[in-house]
């Protein structure tokens, strides 16, 4: 909900804005630091300001992230090329390899984004398929990679479930500040300084139009940005 405030004549000349007559009214602010509608008054046809900011950027950082996984699945029909049982350490083959690559810092091709797929059938077959690869995308904490997952047996047949998944810490890169937008203006977000991973947040600036024209009754969608705010100032 937004927030509203009035203020007399006296108050709005500590604004910056002079009252047309003795008859415009008191100032009236209105904030908005959420997504909503504002409605325009009767009689309203001006807006003596509309002051918006868009959202703050963020700053790069470490933080937890996966990378390969495999996983089983039990079909209900059909039949594999390798047959049952595997042990779990099989399935768990893949994100460990990875594990241990982004332990080291290595981030090449074909590695971190592979996902292993097994696929288990009633007559004691499977099949498996990797899907993804390529390059791990951030820069890795080295020595901070494991596998996690569990498997339902260390010996797996048809009926039995395992995923594993390599996780560790990586640079994660921060972000642009949002867009917000309000009676037709734009208030741009902040971008980060600097580039990955060492970039830096940033706190958006306010901007101001000030004579905006409204048409009374009407509804007017008011966007902020998380972090941002709109802020509207009329007489009435």
């Amino acid at each position: 909900m937004p927030t509203i405030i009035t203020r007399g004549a006296a108050s709005a000349r500590g604004y910056g804005f002079s009252q047309a007559s003795s008859g415009a009214g008191s100032l009236q602010t209105v904030t908005f630091t959420s997504s909503g509608t504002w409605v325009a008054p009767a009689g309203v046809t001006n807006l003596v300001a509309v002051i918006g900011r868009g959202g703050d950027s963020t700053s790069d950082y470490i933080g937890g992230a996966s990378a390969a996984s495999a996983g089983v699945s039990n079909a209900g029909s059909g039949s594999g090329a390798n047959t049952l049982p595997i042990s779990a350490s099989a399935v768990a083959d893949q994100p460990n390899i990875v594990a241990g690559l982004l332990n080291s810092g290595y981030t090449g091709s074909p590695l971190s984004t592979n996902s292993r797929t097994f696929v288990f059938y009633p007559n004691n077959t499977f099949s498996f398929s990797d899907s993804g690869g390529g390059p791990y995308p951030f820069i890795p904490v080295n020595g901070t990679w494991s596998v996690s997952g569990s498997a339902s047996s260390s010996s797996l047949g048809y009926g039995d479930s395992a995923y594993y998944v390599a996780v560790g810490d990586a640079y994660l890169p921060g972000s642009a500040g949002g867009t917000t937008t309000a009676f037709g203006y734009s208030f741009p977000g902040a971008s980060q300084v600097g580039s990955y991973p060492n970039a830096t947040g940033q706190s958006a600036s306010s901007v101001t139009y000030t004579n905006v024209a409204v048409t009374p009754s009407n509804s007017y969608s008011i966007s902020v940005a998380s972090g941002g705010s709109v802020v509207i100032q009329y007489y009435a």
